[in-house]
C-alpha cells in the first residue's frame, strides 16, 4: 500500500496492521482536527498486539510526563 509523503512519519502508539490510508485527504488538511471520524481520518489500522495497551499512558500519567 503507497502512503502519501506526509503520512509516512506516522508512529502508532501499538503494534498494527494499516488496513487503508486516506489518500483523498489533502496534506494539512484542516479536517484532521475538525472532523477527524468522518472526513479527517489518515489511516485505518487493526492491531497486532493488544497487549501494547498496557504500556500506554493515562492522560494523568501523560500530563506528569510534559510536565517535568
Amino acid at each position: 500500500m503507497s502512503l502519501p509523503r506526509w503520512c509516512t512519519s506516522l508512529h502508532p502508539a501499538a503494534s498494527s496492521i494499516q488496513l487503508h490510508d486516506h489518500l483523498a485527504l489533502p496534506p494539512l488538511s484542516s479536517q484532521i482536527n475538525t472532523d477527524p471520524y468522518a472526513g479527517g481520518w489518515i489511516m485505518k489500522l487493526k492491531m497486532s498486539n493488544k497487549g501494547d495497551l498496557s504500556k500506554l499512558m493515562d492522560a494523568a500519567a501523560y500530563k506528569a510526563e510534559i510536565s517535568e
